[in-house]
């Protein structure tokens, strides 16, 4: 919340379950086969409720990228659009005290030339095997804004875009670039 200059005006729910398989009934599914091949540790499944599966043993950080998610919500979707994935998820994994994989992941695509434009990352990845180089880029991106630019311009970003719907606008207002020129930083 200090990251985006927000303050929630309602509780949020954790709800904790033994595994994901028991939470699945309660939240949208987003296929049978990606749901078997990425392993999950929570997910934002109301605009104040979190499911906690931890089945990686990283509790905090599970809680902390969850919550993230209501946050970002709260200080960027507005009545013209919802956040582009790429912002959501970086902002969630840069709000965990460690990228974990994802860190190598996106080590990886940089060294082999495999990352993709930020316009191409409007939704998340949809195949099993791209899903840790998204979130890597993704915070990759979010730390590099948060670290060159700062904290204030960060949440600026964000109010420009709830203002708006449009990343590309709300980019070139407060940075001076769009999608593609924050991508060659």
């Amino acid at each position: 919340r200090h990251l985006l200059n927000v303050k929630l005006t309602y509780p949020i729910r954790l709800v904790v379950w033994r595994r994901e398989s028991e939470g699945e009934m309660a939240q949208q599914s987003r296929g049978g086969a990606f749901d078997r091949q990425v392993i999950t540790g929570g997910a934002r499944v109301a605009p104040d409720v979190v499911h906690l599966y931890d089945p990686i043993g990283g509790f905090v950080d599970v809680v902390r990228h969850e919550v993230a998610h209501i946050v970002t919500k709260v200080a960027g979707d507005g009545p013209f659009g919802r956040l582009p994935s790429w912002i959501d998820e970086g902002t969630a994994v840069y709000a965990q005290s460690d990228p974990g994989g994802y860190r190598p992941a996106v080590e990886a695509a940089i060294r082999t030339d495999s990352l993709t434009r930020l316009k191409s990352m409007s939704s998340p990845a949809n195949q099993p095997s791209l899903v840790d180089i998204f979130y890597g880029q993704s915070w990759l991106t979010v730390k590099f804004m948060v670290d060159k630019y700062g904290q204030p311009k960060f949440a600026e970003l964000f109010k420009a875009f709830k203002t708006g719907g449009d990343m590309e606008a709300a980019l070139r207002q407060v940075y001076g670039v769009d999608q593609d020129g924050l991508y060659n930083q």
